[in-house]
């Protein structure tokens, strides 16, 4: 069979070596008819996140290879990633009409037509592929999220019910199920689910929060220069959760030593490229912590991290260790909408799987850690589902 008319797989050819891209680029000299070596290209290109050359790429390898289901079917994953949403879903459409056993064409649809609005053909769609596919966990979890969009709290449980027992075993069943309410809610994120979770979200983390207009790093720069002014490399600071390196970007500017730590491999690969770190750590946050040997840090800067933390005490006891005096813990958390929740726990577990605390909770926090807290505000973190996240923005300072 024909590389172009292999029909069931994302990326039929993985092209993720720079060297190999470097001779197909090359090849394009004597080679510029040949529509295998535009689809090649175009599947390496999208490989590494260059969606707009990768469309361009493909949509050559159609103009010599017309209504192939291949090409069309690739090209069409690169212009959703670049948000021509309706081009993407038209092609979609011809591949299924074509080939309508493609359970990723569908799965790939449903994805477009969820960002269209279209939540019921979503649904649809992803129910087929859920059939189609022979490990439909994607589905099941994209067709919960739907359950959840359109405020079906009982249906959305139904869908983690059925997910449990398709696979048992998978650390985001598990913490769904607590986040409904079919499980006891666990005092944090498992290490597990934090893994699974961030390694598959690292390669499109930054595209992400883009479009969910994300302003934890704003945010973190503006308190920086309102209590030590204009950067300068003075501080030792630790990134902690550090992800791709959104925060740490502007945190560098302030560092004369910048330490990243996080629990996904997956992000840290990604923070490494932005070159900003002195030293970057695979850990989890408490377990760095608690080691005993990270004594020192000017500051400590916990951006949209401890939303995976119910209980925060932990983490305050331990930062407040590594701190020199004077040096201080910044963090975010999510808002409960109830400020005058006097429940035992001081936070709740939402149903998109995050934690949100009330006000009074990081207050009793800080009083048992034996800081002062400095900073106490409301902010708007991020956009979701076209609703701003009400935020709280907290700076603590070891005496």
């Amino acid at each position: 069979m024909n590389r172009l008319d292999r029909k069931n797989s994302l990326t039929p050819i993985v092209l993720t070596k720079s060297e190999v891209l470097g001779q197909l680029q090359a090849r394009l000299g004597d080679k510029g008819q040949d529509a295998e070596v535009w689809y090649s290209l175009g599947l390496g290109l999208m490989d590494q996140g260059r969606y707009k050359e990768a469309a361009a790429a493909f949509h050559a390898a159609l103009t010599l290879s017309p209504h192939n289901i291949g090409v069309e079917y690739s090209y069409a994953i690169a212009l959703g990633n670049l948000g021509v949403i309706s081009e993407a879903a038209d092609l979609l459409e011809d591949v299924i009409h074509r080939n309508p056993g493609n359970g990723w064409a569908y799965f790939h649809l449903a994805s477009l037509r969820y960002r269209q609005g279209e939540y019921g053909q979503a649904y649809q769609l992803w129910e087929v592929a859920a059939r189609l596919l022979d490990d439909p966990m994607d589905c099941l979890e994209n067709l919960a999220m739907v359950r959840r969009r359109l405020g079906q709290t009982e249906e959305e449980r139904q869908c983690w019910q059925r997910a449990a027992k398709q696979n048992p075993a998978n650390p985001i069943v598990a913490h769904m199920l607590a986040a409904v309410g079919l499980k006891k809610t666990p005092p944090r994120a498992e290490e597990d689910y934090l893994r699974y979770l961030f390694d598959r979200f690292a390669p499109y983390f930054d595209e992400v929060l883009h479009t969910l207009d994300y302003r934890v790093p704003d945010i973190v720069e503006a308190c920086l220069r309102e209590i030590h002014g204009p950067p300068a490399p003075k501080l030792r600071i630790l990134d902690a959760g550090c992800g791709t390196g959104l925060c740490g970007e502007r945190l560098r500017a302030w560092s004369r030593n910048l330490t990243g730590v996080d629990i996904s491999s997956g992000m840290l690969t990604r923070a490494r490229l932005r070159n900003i770190y002195d030293e970057i750590v695979e850990s989890d946050l408490l377990d760095f912590l608690n080691r005993g040997v990270n004594e020192g840090y000017d500051w400590i800067v916990a951006g949209d991290v401890l939303c995976y933390f119910g209980d925060i005490k932990p983490f305050i006891n331990a930062a407040a260790s590594c701190l020199v005096p004077g040096g201080r813990i910044f963090f975010t958390l999510e808002k409960n909408p109830n400020q005058e929740d006097e429940s035992s726990l001081g936070y709740r577990l939402q149903s998109h799987g995050r934690y949100c605390h009330t006000k009074k909770c990081v207050e009793m926090a800080t009083i048992e850690a034996g800081l002062k807290l400095e900073q106490l505000t409301s902010k708007i973190l991020r956009n979701e589902s076209g609703e701003p996240v009400e935020g709280i923005c907290v700076v603590l300072r070891k005496e």
